[in-house]
């Protein structure tokens, strides 16, 4: 969205504003805007900190396995083999 039609929501939206909710948003964009108050955003490669996968967290480590793959790149055979060698190292199998 650029910031033309952007203002143009926020001129259509205030026309609807009370009184004391239009001085709440004009305290907050005069904060926004005065020196020092200038946040930069940056973006990160790193994982969220306690990421959730179907509303349960989950480890970080986890959540870069689905950010970025494992890896592996394995067939169905040999993913099969690779499971039955462990149940067998195991002694579950």
């Amino acid at each position: 969205m650029t910031a033309t039609q952007l203002r143009t929501r926020i001129d259509n939206t205030m026309q609807k504003l009370t009184e004391k909710q239009l001085y709440v948003i004009y305290t907050v964009a005069e904060a926004f805007a005065s020196e020092g108050h200038h946040i930069k955003s940056k973006q990160s490669d790193l994982p969220p900190k306690n990421p959730k996968l179907g509303g349960r967290r989950i480890s970080d480590e986890l959540a870069s396995i689905f950010l970025t793959g494992n890896g592996l790149e394995a067939t169905d055979a040999e993913l099969e083999q690779m499971k039955y060698d462990y149940l067998i190292e195991k002694g579950l199998f």
